[in-house]
């Protein structure tokens, strides 16, 4: 219930703030310090100061972490909808509504025009996977999750975004269009995935990490 500035040398609490976040989402950091709550206000502060500059009710829930830019922040509701506002000022520059009855989740990822967005049912498992162009006006693509995805961020590996099931598939999707491009298959529930160089990093809920040698590209070569 509270958002914290910690001092990075030494770790003591220089401010804090009462607020009920939603789930394990955390604030982003641009021009300002940009953090949403379940009653529905995103603030605004000052990442020196931690002055509040501005506050905007969304009149529902936030949902996900901010992604925020120099200019905007990007930020998911339970009404189901992305909200774009000014950073400077908490202005609502746009909004689109995603989904009839998933909500986004997570944080958005922004990749080259467009954002991807994880979408999640009642139960808080993730459905489905969304992109849509920065300025909300338009869906891109969207795809469902056949098995529920196990892994909580999505990962983007060259061409192709990367997410993972409890049933340890590996699964990729081509980033501009959202057809299905190639899987792997490793032992357990895959809980993460990052990557270095040319080598895949998959983490499974008992503890493996797998390194693959996997291609970037939506046709696997």
């Amino acid at each position: 219930g509270q958002l914290l500035s910690l001092a990075i040398d030494s770790g003591r609490v220089r401010r804090q703030m009462p607020l009920k976040g939603p789930g394990f989402e955390g604030p982003a950091v641009a021009s300002r310090v940009v953090a949403g709550s379940v009653d529905g206000i995103v603030y605004g502060l000052n990442p020196l100061t931690g002055r509040e500059e501005w506050r905007r009710d969304l009149k529902t829930a936030v949902t996900t972490t901010p992604l925020a830019s120099d200019r905007a922040v990007y930020i998911g509701a339970a009404d189901s909808s992305l909200y774009r506002l000014d950073i400077s000022h908490g202005t609502v520059l746009g909004s689109l509504r995603l989904d009839a009855h998933l909500k986004p989740s997570s944080v958005p990822l922004a990749t080259g025009d467009a954002l991807l967005v994880l979408l999640t049912d009642q139960a808080a498992d993730y459905r489905s996977l969304i992109a849509v162009d920065r300025g909300l006006k338009a869906v891109r693509w969207q795809v469902a999750a056949n098995t529920n995805w196990s892994t909580s961020r999505v990962f983007v590996w060259g061409d192709v975004v990367v997410l993972g099931t409890s049933s340890g598939d590996v699964l990729t999707y081509c980033r501009d269009t959202g057809t299905r491009a190639w899987s792997r298959s490793v032992k357990g529930a895959v809980r993460s995935i990052g990557g270095a160089a040319d080598i895949l990093l998959v983490g499974t809920r008992t503890g493996g990490l797998y390194a693959l040698n996997a291609p970037r590209t939506c046709d696997g070569t």
